[in-house]
């Protein structure tokens, strides 16, 4: 069915225009935190959720909520690397579809959820974030105002956002690194020529 729907049916979104879109949503930004921020409204606005927040990966390999949209008060602050949720992700890079989970729970053979339900009664989707094959992040994503079902396109278009936006989210966050290595580089030197001329003056006065 879902072959048949993938070529010989309309498609409900034009990949080319959404593709255009998020590239030139992207090129606007000025920061890390915008894009993490444009991250979150992108993936709500494909399948009309009111509320999201976005966990990325740190030195140590956990992962912190970073960027939020009218999400609740919760305790989900910090997801460790060892939690089950981590490593299904990692090894099977699905949006996970909390629908789905409760009323097939054999699709997520393995996957306990229970705490991040407890924590957000109206958790929808779980989206992976990858690059170069490593989860970098992901998307959660409550339940819209008119509930509605998501479906191999939605799952598609989510994925292949999902895609470009790490790969922004990757090169953001190298040239942030590199900015703030050449503002400590310039600090050393100025500090330097400052240690320096102190040493001169010194030497003089004695």
């Amino acid at each position: 069915k879902v072959y048949f729907s993938k070529h010989f049916y309309q498609h409900r979104y034009d990949y080319r225009e959404e593709w255009i879109k998020l590239s030139k949503k992207i090129a606007e930004l000025d920061s890390l935190d915008d894009l993490s921020s444009l991250i979150v409204t992108t993936m709500a606005n494909i399948v009309d959720s009111t509320a999201g927040g976005l966990w990325v990966k740190n030195n140590k390999g956990d992962y912190y909520l970073t960027a939020e949209l009218n999400l609740t008060e919760h305790n989900k602050k910090v997801v460790y690397k060892n939690e089950p949720l981590i490593e299904f992700l990692s090894s099977k890079p699905w949006v996970v579809d909390f629908v789905e989970y409760f009323n097939d729970p054999d699709i997520y053979a393995g996957l306990l959820l229970d705490q991040w339900y407890a924590e957000l009664e109206d958790i929808w989707l779980i989206i992976p974030l990858f690059q170069k094959n490593s989860l970098d992040g992901f998307v959660v994503l409550t339940q819209p105002r008119v509930s509605r079902q998501i479906d191999w396109e939605d799952h598609d278009l989510l994925k292949t956002t999902g895609m470009q936006l790490a790969n922004a989210l990757a090169l953001t966050q190298i040239s942030e690194d590199l900015s703030r290595a050449r503002q400590f580089e310039a600090y050393n030197r100025f500090s330097a020529f400052l240690v320096h001329d102190l040493k001169n003056l010194v030497a003089q006065i004695s």
